[in-house]
């Protein structure tokens, strides 16, 4: 076994453990949610921006795209970026709370 399959059975695990059920774009999926808290948008004077990463199987969802909206759990975000990573897909979101 590779060192990659193993980091991936690995995260794999971690994913299943402390994964969330959520509803991203209508597909129902396990996710590692990560509250990034809030701020303010650095390309923005006075817009202050909530952040979240997720992390999922990259086979599970289509790549969202960055700049467009994704949907979490019937709430409407904005894809900041989305990086392949062995199998998974981190994908950072944001939308704006003031």
């Amino acid at each position: 076994m590779s060192m990659m399959e193993v980091i991936q059975d690995d995260l794999d695990i971690f994913l299943d453990d402390f994964g969330l059920p959520v509803v991203i774009n209508g597909t129902s999926l396990i996710a590692l949610v990560d509250d990034e808290g809030q701020g303010p948008d650095e390309a923005r004077e006075s817009v202050n921006v909530q952040v979240k990463k997720l992390v999922v199987k990259e086979a599970e969802l289509q790549r969202p795209k960055s700049h467009r909206p994704l949907m979490l759990d019937d709430e409407q975000w904005i894809v900041s970026r989305t990086e392949s990573q062995g199998g998974f897909l981190e994908i950072l979101i944001y939308r704006e709370v003031s």
